[in-house]
């Protein structure tokens, strides 16, 4: 067999190789993580239904998922996962990105507000609810779920149309996050 023959069975061969390889990889489970951010603002002591809004499927933080991949080799702490618990919110438009690390212009003279954790309506659901109460006139249009009260891992940075707060105004938030097996 010539050179150049044999340097073409061996380009070809791997290119199959190299194709099948992609082919089941792309067919391959995936796990999908589902998101709903529900917004709802209340004036007056009164939920307003008709302001509400859900934003599904914003952005998973890289800095959440190196921490579960941290934490199932064995190097992070657990502790993370129960304490992305505290709900933050922003008044910035800037689209979400993987590489955020906090919202971008947080509201000013509000602290991140505990949420109430639960399963949800499943078992591969996590539900986390909380409520901001608004010491200054805003234009809320963020909202961010972390593990710590101040500082912390960004889980999720989510934009919406912005929600318009007055002074003791408060916005409840309900993050919730799917995990679906064999997706």
């Amino acid at each position: 067999m010539k050179k150049i023959d044999l340097m073409k069975h061996w380009t070809a061969t791997n290119l199959v190789k190299a194709a099948s390889f992609l082919g089941h990889k792309q067919s391959e489970n995936k796990v999908t993580i589902h998101t709903c951010l529900e917004i709802l603002p209340i004036r007056g002591g009164r939920e307003c239904w008709d302001e509400v809004e859900y934003v599904h499927d914003r952005c998973i933080t890289t800095a959440f998922v190196n921490d579960i991949v941290d934490v199932l080799q064995g190097i992070g702490s657990t502790t993370n996962f129960v304490l992305y618990k505290w709900h933050g919110s922003g008044k910035s438009t800037e689209a979400e990105a993987a590489a955020d690390t906090g919202l971008i212009t947080p509201t000013t003279g509000e602290n991140r507000a505990a949420g109430t954790q639960t399963t949800g309506t499943g078992t591969n659901r996590y539900t986390s609810v909380a409520t901001i109460t608004y010491t200054a006139t805003a234009t809320v249009t963020e909202h961010g779920l972390f593990n710590d009260s101040a500082t912390g891992i960004c889980m999720d940075r989510t934009v919406f149309a912005g929600k318009a707060v007055a002074v003791g105004e408060t916005i409840q938030f309900t993050y919730t996050v799917e995990f679906p097996a064999g997706s």
